[in-house]
């Protein structure tokens, strides 16, 4: 800011008497310099005020004044408006024209004569420099240098010091290294010989000369640089306001290369911190956030990653625009991450974005959108391998055409890949080695994956001697790898191991030999202890990948022990393949949202009850918060805080639990239960899915039943989405047009066929064995199978009214992969709270806006007529809260979320099988203006929700996106992660009047005191045979889109007064 400025230690006085000087100029009916002058005071006053937006505003209305008053005049007042509002617009570009323009007026006032011109030269070339427009700063620096050289006979004194750290910034930028090292090296030693201790310049130049070091690969020195300018901010008084943040940012980088991503995010975030809170719209604090997300990302915890990208996205949107780099590399950021969550239409999106900036400014021909074009690759890959073909092609065109060399090792490895998914290995092979002959030859980095590449292509070209050597030499390539926190390396390792041991078992099918089973034994214990490196991370908060990984394994596990048991016939291995399911159901139990499922066995005393209460207690109110600002207020900075906040008290009260409780307790309570389970007639099926056969694990009490189910993987998946989407909806689910005789007649037949099918593969070697009440645990895709719904005697009866279903045989529920089935005994009596936000209509002068279209999608029958005959019903034998039409509201439910002993919701919900979060449900508000509000599933796992049962009585509220180790991502699954013991939910859509008895028969077999899964099983069987004699209503659509997973104990329902 101009030293010609006013300037006043009583901001707030000089601001006020300014303002009332700028009433009276204002007032005036012709407009004198007075008041551009006062509009320049009063926008430096607000500037030393730290208000960036009310500065910038004065400056503009001065700059205006003279475009409308005086426009063809130019002095030095209207230059030095220029200037200022250069240095508080905001938006770099628009600065640099600002300058521009100002430097031309100057020129043309005062030629070339007057000594500050040098002054203005420099600050328009560092300008460009933050532009990373290197060419053009090097251009203003130069002239700005040969300016000055007019007005002194000492050439290398404090200010040439100045020119020379901006170009040692340019050469660093340009990656000339030593010669930046040298200038900054010369600029600091000038500064010191003339006693120059301007904080400001030297910690520049320091921060200049580390980052140099850094980029060199001498981290040792660099890391000792920032360290000595910490030093140097915190002797002064006042550090000045991004000094400390940038040096904290700083030393988290050169830690992020040395491979410490502890103290990489540690640094970070102090850096964060360091910010004053009027500042963090200003692009340091959107570079942090983003290094942040580096991190996060690293450490596996993709879902903050994006939380942090989004913030600095934003900010560098508003200082930018739209096409800038750093925008740019937000945007690329997001895909990518969208992408590793396997998030598909978000990732597509941000991708094409990202192309989009990259083509408008630069074209196709540069790095930036090769770097894009390589992101898109990766994420079309999933579904389109032509078309990633197609892009890595043409990625391999550009790159040949730049003169970067960076990009070859990644799109080698990756075309390699699409070969593999072709079956071309011999091409597969030849460009996996090109990744790594090109790499080692470039000094370039290279993952393990192309070294995979070649152990499958040769694996699956029959070629067992290279693919031996090609083990070999992944070895070497992995043990030659510095270990660093960076999870992705850990995975690399882990999916090297996990890939031998899978060829191996193979191998061991086909020849027989006991060293291929052995070896891939050892393998698979390698892969499982690289596993444990994740799980042990307190970083690693993505337990989708978790999840994955537990599947993975345990079906490669699974698949060891049971050739180990066909070759043994030792029961050892039938043990250990049980123990094996429950360690990964209980492993995930313990990585899962829902905290309150590792607490089996915890000690009980005193103590323990007072700190696990404060823990929960503290984790609920972060919660609520959480969630009330992602309904109410989605883009308020202040959520990223609050769920930093979230993670370091869950992260502390995970390892309390670890301390005082042991996972395995769980694991033996339930050994305890199956030892019961003849006296409780229950068996428990475990079904467990390897990348090519299911594995079957029975419990009968004493008896364990372990077997395989022949490879017919690809069969049984088409058949479960044969028998659902055409048996059992491909007639009632559609339109009243759409159903024609012949269609009824043929959907019949696929029903009858596929299920009694299906019964054979799965069930029909136990079925002698199993006893009336069962649980099951269901793998892949057995998570969309309606069991409930298998004709046991297909065969023999042909006929829908005739055929015999296996609901009527037994009673069962489900357990998910990650959501204990057994979270503990009912506790006291529950009364009921009950919602039915649709019985009544809305006014149709109020449906507009967002209500309109919400409403849209469920029709204009969107009043639930049996939502109300729920409630009546209900309220005649319960005690509770029944909550009708619009007092049936979000803020009500959140009211009784955490306390309800039974929450019953009749509401409309919608599934998205391509988008965990965008699965919803649907409730009134006491907002004015959206009648209506979505409550999403992630919404839901934001909440405490300590209820016995939850009844979800609306369409597709068990219905979801399957996840690999996950299972299915529904809002039943939500209500289960955030605490509810058991969950009663629908997995497609059915008419509400038909889904009404069934609901209420439940509930009045809840009040005999029958186990929930019995009560559901009888309510449908109810149904079902009450149909037999009215024709379509026996049909499964009508009744077995019911699903129980949880808890299956009674519980006992406070029953209403007489």
């Amino acid at each position: 800011m101009s030293d010609s400025s006013f300037q006043t230690k009583d901001l707030k006085n000089a601001i006020i008497y300014g303002e009332k000087a700028l009433e009276i100029y204002q007032s005036q009916t012709i407009a004198g310099i007075e008041l551009p002058q006062t509009y320049n005071h009063l926008g430096i006053l607000n500037y030393y005020a730290r208000r960036p937006e009310k500065s910038r505003e004065y400056f503009k209305n001065g700059v205006d004044f003279y475009e409308k008053f005086m426009p063809d005049s130019i002095t030095d007042l209207k230059i030095e408006l220029l200037n200022n509002l250069a240095v508080t617009i905001g938006n770099l570009q628009e600065s640099i024209n600002i300058q521009k323009r100002a430097l031309s007026d100057f020129i043309t006032l005062h030629g070339n004569q007057e000594e500050s011109i040098w002054q203005r030269y420099y600050n328009l070339g560092s300008s460009f420099q933050n532009s990373e427009n290197m060419d053009s700063a090097e251009v203003y620096l130069i002239k700005g240098l040969e300016q000055r050289k007019q007005f002194t006979q000492d050439t290398i004194d404090v200010i040439a010091a100045h020119f020379i750290k901006a170009r040692a910034h340019i050469f660093s930028n340009k990656g000339r290294y030593t010669e930046a090292i040298d200038q900054f090296k010369h600029a600091l030693q000038v500064y010191k010989s003339y006693n120059y201790t301007n904080p400001g310049d030297n910690v520049n130049a320091m921060n200049g000369l580390a980052e140099a070091y850094k980029e060199s690969g001498d981290l040792k020195s660099a890391l000792q640089t920032h360290f000595e300018v910490e030093a140097l901010i915190l002797q002064t008084k006042k550090p000045f306001d991004y000094s400390l943040a940038t040096t904290y940012n700083n030393i988290g980088t050169v830690y992020n290369a040395i491979g410490n991503l502890e103290k990489t995010l540690e640094y970070h975030m102090y850096a964060q911190k360091s910010i004053p809170e009027n500042l963090r719209k200003q692009h340091m604090y959107a570079a942090i956030l983003s290094n942040m997300a580096v991190v996060y990302s690293k450490l596996g915890d993709p879902q903050r990653a994006i939380h942090y990208n989004a913030e600095a996205l934003k900010i560098d949107s508003e200082i930018y625009g739209k096409d800038h780099i750093n925008v740019f590399n937000e945007v690329f950021n997001l895909a990518m991450q969208y992408n590793h969550l396997e998030e598909e239409f978000e990732s597509k999106n941000y991708v094409e974005k990202a192309l989009e900036i990259a083509h408008k400014k630069y074209g196709e021909v540069h790095p930036l959108y090769l770097k894009a074009l390589l992101g898109k690759a990766v994420i079309i890959g999933k579904r389109e391998i032509k078309q990633e073909k197609e892009y890595l092609l043409r990625g391999l065109e550009i790159a040949e055409s730049l003169e970067t060399n960076i990009y070859f090792p990644e799109i080698y490895s990756n075309l390699s890949n699409v070969y593999l998914k072709e079956e071309n290995f011999q091409q597969a092979i030849e460009y996996a080695d090109k990744a790594i002959s090109f790499a080692k030859e470039n000094g370039l980095e290279v993952t393990i994956h192309p070294f995979i590449n070649k152990i499958k292509g040769y694996y699956f070209a029959k070629d067992t001697v290279n693919a031996e050597s090609s083990i070999i030499e992944a070895e070497s390539f992995k043990n030659k790898r510095v270990e660093t926190s960076d999870i992705t390396e850990w995975e690399d390792t882990h999916l090297f191991t996990k890939t031998v041991a899978k060829h191996k078992l193979e191998e061991y099918r086909q020849k027989g030999e006991m060293k291929d089973l052995e070896y891939a034994g050892a393998m698979l214990n390698q892969a499982i202890t690289d596993h444990t490196k994740l799980r042990q991370s307190p970083f690693y908060k993505s337990n989708m990948f978790l999840g994955a990984k537990v599947t993975e394994l345990t079906g490669l596990k699974m698949q060891y022990l049971y050739l180990k048991y066909v070759d043994s016939k030792e029961g050892i291995f039938i043990d250990s393949a049980f123990l094996l399911a429950d360690q990964a159901k209980y492993f995930e139990i313990k990585q899962h949202q829902n905290i309150n499922g590792i607490k089996e066995g915890a000690q009980n005393n005193e103590e323990f009850t007072n700190k696990n209460s404060a823990y929960k207690q503290q984790i609920s109110h972060l919660k609520r918060q959480i969630f009330e600002l992602n309904i109410k207020d989605p883009t308020n900075y202040r959520r990223i805080e609050l769920s930093d906040s979230l993670s370091k008290v869950v992260t502390r009260y995970d390892a309390f639990l670890e301390q005082n409780t042991a996972i395995f307790r769980g694991i033996e309570k339930l050994k305890t239960k199956e030892k019961k389970a003849n006296t409780q007639n229950t068996s428990v099926l475990n079904f467990v899915r390897s990348e090519d056969y299911y594995y079957v694990l029975c419990q009968n009490g004493e008896e364990k039943i372990f077997y395989e189910l022949e490879n017919k993987n690809e069969w049984l998946e088409k058949s479960i989405d044969s028998l659902v989407f055409q048996g059992i909806l491909g007639y009632h689910g559609q339109s009243l047009i759409a159903r024609t005789r012949k269609k009824k007649r043929d959907t019949e037949k696929i029903l009858i066929e596929k299920s009694s099918q299906i019964f054979d593969f799965l069930l029909g070697p136990i079925e002698h064995k199993l006893k009336n009440n069962i649980v099951i645990v269901p793998d892949g895709v057995l998570n969309f199978l309606p069991f409930g719904a298998l004709v046991i005697n297909g065969k023999e009866q042909p006929s829908l009214l005739k055929a015999n279903f296996w609901i009527e045989k037994h009673q069962f529920s489900f357990a998910t992969k990650t959501i204990n089935s057994e979270n503990g005994g009912r506790v006291g009596e529950a009364s009921i709270v009950a919602f039915a936000p649709f019985s009544a209509g809305l006014e149709n002068e109020k449906i507009i806006g967002q209500d309109s279209i919400i409403l849209k999608e469920f029709g204009t029958r969107y009043i639930l007529e049996g939502s109300k005959e729920e409630l009546d019903n209900l309220k005649k034998r319960l005690d509770g809260s029944f909550y009708y039409s619009d007092s049936a509201t979000l803020e009500k439910f959140l009211e009784h979320s955490s306390n309800a002993g039974l929450i019953h919701l009749s509401s409309h919900a919608t599934s998205n099988m391509t988008q965990d979060q965008f699965g919803y449900m649907l409730m009134r508000t006491i907002d004015t203006v959206n009648l209506v509000k979505k409550i999403y599933s992630n919404d839901i796992l934001g909440l405490d929700v300590n209820a016995q049962l939850v009844v979800l009585s609306g369409c597709e509220t068990g219905k979801g996106r399957l996840r690999k180790g996950e299972g299915v991502m529904s809002l039943s699954r939500a209500f289960l992660s955030s605490g509810a013991k058991s969950v009663v939910s629908t997995v497609w859509k059915i008419d509400d009047t038909q889904t009404t008895p069934i609901i209420l028969q439940f509930y009045e077999n809840l009040l005999t005191g029958l186990p929930i899964d019995e009560a559901l099983a009888k309510a449908q069987v109810n149904y079902m045979r009450e149909a037999r004699g009215n024709g379509d209503k026996i049909h499964p659509y009508f009744w077995a889109g019911f699903q129980l997973f949880g808890n299956t104990l009674p519980i006992k329902l406070t029953q209403s007064k007489p």
